[in-house]
């Protein structure tokens, strides 16, 4: 129930991305399930993925909804077995998947923004910088397993 945040400069980069984990909910309430860049993965109380961001590309329609379904309804969380999701980007585009099936797709306005960390003589500067962007996981009610992280994400089918 409380979130895990760490600094993501290792293990994505904001051109391409994989985030992938198995999930199991844990109660009847949903939550944010990843964020990052300004982006944020999450489940509704239905069981539903919802990808919600200010970098996003909405229709109106899609923009009242909050989500860009690929294939409707995004009941990926219906029962309470462990589910697969994977959250991935590339350029300008973003997808989830649950199970190995697109589930969730949409356009950024820009590539990701994640800033790394400083370098060499950056590190030593008092003066201020970008902070190194950060992956949070969580707080949601679910036990997390067989986390995953890179930079080449899988090829949308």
């Amino acid at each position: 129930e409380t979130p895990l945040v760490f600094a993501a400069r290792h293990h994505v980069s904001g051109a391409q991305g994989v985030i992938s984990l198995d999930v199991r909910l844990g109660g009847s309430t949903g939550g944010a399930l990843v964020t990052l860049g300004g982006l944020e993965l999450s489940i509704n109380n239905q069981g539903a993925l919802l990808l919600r961001g200010a970098a996003l590309v909405w229709s109106a329609e899609e923009a009242e909804r909050g989500v860009k379904p690929q294939t409707p309804p995004g009941h990926c969380f219906a029962d309470r077995a462990w589910h697969s999701i994977a959250l991935a980007w590339s350029g300008r585009d973003v997808w989830v998947s649950c199970d190995g099936a697109v589930a969730l797709a949409a356009q950024l306005s820009t590539q990701m923004q994640l800033p790394g960390m400083g370098r060499a003589q950056e590190i030593r500067d008092d003066h201020p910088r970008a902070e190194p962007a950060e992956v949070k996981f969580g707080p949601i009610h679910a036990i997390i397993d067989n986390l995953r992280m890179g930079i080449s994400p899988p090829k949308v089918t």
